[in-house]
């Protein structure tokens, strides 16, 4: 089971910033929200949110690195929420899969060469 393969993963505890938002997004008030991890491994992560998610339903989170850039995208599943003393949920998330087409992209388009003209015969420049 997931929950057994995350306990014998190696947890890292650090503290980065998550977008997250509900799959699919079938509701306009299902808005990208922001949440902090407690710990990551490479299945999964602790999530500290506002607002509760329910368990067995599905997110798709961006884990940003120190530097703010998108590092990692996935759909993740709830494997649990619990409310802490503050009012905040701890979301325990199962990472199930990193897909390429969730891959941001990039800032800017590649730079072409010298030797690359675009349609009008001009050399493009990014």
């Amino acid at each position: 089971s997931s929950t057994l393969r995350d306990r014998r993963e190696r947890r890292t505890s650090v503290v980065r910033l998550v977008e997250y938002a509900p799959l699919p997004r079938v509701h306009a008030d299902h808005v990208v929200a922001m949440g902090f991890t407690r710990d990551v491994s490479e299945s999964g992560m602790c999530l500290s949110v506002q607002w509760p998610a329910a368990t067995g339903s599905l997110l798709r989170v961006t884990l940003h690195a120190i530097d703010g850039r998108a590092e990692r995208m996935a759909i993740a599943r709830v494997l649990r929420c619990e409310r802490d003393a503050t009012g905040r949920h701890w979301l325990g998330l199962d990472l199930l899969r990193a897909d390429a087409a969730l891959e941001p992209l990039p800032a800017r388009p590649p730079l072409r060469t010298a030797a690359s003209r675009g349609s009008s015969g001009r050399i493009a420049v990014a």
